[in-house]
């Protein structure tokens, strides 16, 4: 800004308007390099809004909306189309943030061989045939030194998708290498549901701990690692149900609750039998209701011990 000159409101309306004019009549500009460079240029060619959902961190899969400018996501924003309206819309700031991972400064976008001593950070640019060459001729050899079953595989669904998790169970199974579940790595979750039920989690529909009158957790988070659904918890008590939560450590979700009970470290087991026990024997559960909408599919037979099977049961 040249000495003396200053820049009043009228000035500054009057450039306004001058580059307006300039930029709608498709001048075409020049940079200090000499580039030339029009309005036109500016312009993005597509853009377009893909209905997607937030496969990483929680594995809620809340949907998601992605705002694709010429190929790449500009922003994220959650959804608000599920068929309960109770649902939407649905996405935490940890879901939303991902964008930053996509085209942050540290993701990887080219393989990379480690040329230099661990920690010295010096890498070379490979292909991927000699990355993934590498990669076999190294397992290969740890496999012949110490044996393939030294060789874990952790396997959760998160970005990868469902067939490239199955891809690698089967390789490792075939390869008769260690196969760790993450369930026993995440801490909060039940780590024996998946191989008893094959399903994920144990716990009904979110949405039905609104109809709860009593809800206990035992040893889940919700309120820090199910942010999505901690509400229905919380609202579950404004109905008049009564939370109470089963935990070593006075938790966020044990800060909410109408009743906090700590537990010994892996006593768990033991408390939730005993609770069945006495539920059993004095007969505190809805008969009809399990006979009508579920199937209890662990029965035990009393008379041999072994699970009951559906062709033994009349109906």
């Amino acid at each position: 800004m040249a000495k003396g000159w200053k820049l009043t409101r009228r000035r500054f309306l009057q450039g306004a308007a001058a580059a307006g004019v300039l930029a709608g009549a498709g001048v075409v500009y020049r940079s200090k390099e000499g580039a030339a460079w029009s309005r036109d240029n500016l312009r993005p060619k597509e853009v377009k809004i893909v209905r997607t959902v937030c496969s990483p961190n929680c594995t809620a899969a809340c949907g998601i909306k992605a705002l694709v400018v010429d190929g790449q996501i500009k922003t994220l924003s959650p959804t608000n189309d599920y068929p309960e309206p109770e649902y939407g819309p649905r996405g935490c700031l940890r879901g939303l943030s991902f964008i930053n991972l996509l085209y942050g400064p540290d993701r990887l976008e080219k393989p990379l061989l480690r040329v230099g001593e661990r920690g010295e950070g010096k890498f070379k640019e490979v292909t991927w045939e000699e990355a993934l060459d590498y990669t076999a001729e190294k397992i290969k050899e740890i496999a012949a030194k110490y044996g393939p079953e030294s060789i874990g595989f952790s396997f959760q669904v998160g970005g990868t998708g469902h067939v490239q998790k199955g891809a690698w169970i089967a390789l490792s199974t075939l390869a008769g290498w260690t196969l760790l579940h993450p369930y026993d790595l995440n801490g909060d979750l039940p780590m024996f549901f998946p191989q008893t039920f094959g399903v994920q989690t144990e716990e009904l529909e979110p949405l039905e701990w609104l109809n709860s009158k009593y809800t206990a957790v035992f040893g889940s988070n919700i309120m820090v690692t199910r942010l999505m659904d901690a509400d229905f918890l919380t609202q579950s008590r404004l109905n008049g149900g009564k939370l109470v939560v089963f935990d070593p450590v006075f938790s966020a979700t044990a800060a909410k609750a109408d009743e906090w009970i700590q537990l010994k470290p892996s006593s768990d087991a033991a408390l939730a039998l005993g609770i069945v026990k006495v539920i059993l024997e004095e007969g505190l559960y809805d008969r009809d209701f399990i006979v009508t909408y579920t199937d209890l599919p662990l029965l035990v037979r009393l008379d041999n011990g072994k699970k009951l099977t559906a062709q033994e049961v009349a109906g």
